[in-house]
């Protein structure tokens, strides 16, 4: 298999509102998120995880947030975590969001379960079982 259709993985968070997963690096990975009608991403990689092209940059309002993933010597600050809070709460006003990190497995998920304690007053287990 090529590795030009390697398996974007992402999923819904919210229906057509939040949407999680794996940086967006190839160019199908952006057709597919313009098909869904993404108006931002949030991005929490890097400049080295996730090198920003010009394609995202013309289609989607884009922040980058760099996060602290398993690799890294130190943890996620409350500071982090409530900035990426902040800009995602102020991009889901204009339409749907894509979240990423670099595989949609850390650090994007823990933002979407803060989002979920926040807007759907769940519990952290609570948005920890649902994500």
């Amino acid at each position: 298999m090529k590795n030009e259709y390697k398996i974007f993985r992402h999923n819904w968070v919210l229906t057509d509102k939040l949407l999680v997963g794996e940086a967006p690096q190839k160019k199908h990975n952006i057709n597919l998120l313009k098909k869904y009608n993404i108006k931002s991403i949030l991005c929490l990689c890097d400049e080295k995880e996730f090198p920003l092209n010009d394609e995202i940059l013309k289609s989607f309002k884009f922040t980058r947030i760099v996060l602290p993933d398993h690799k890294n010597n130190r943890s996620i600050t409350f500071f982090e975590i409530k900035k990426s809070l902040i800009t995602l709460i102020d991009f889901l006003k204009n339409g749907k969001v894509y979240i990423h990190c670099f595989a949609g497995l850390e650090r994007s998920p823990l933002i979407c379960m803060g989002y979920l304690m926040y807007a759907k007053n769940l519990t952290l287990i609570e948005s920890l079982e649902y994500l």
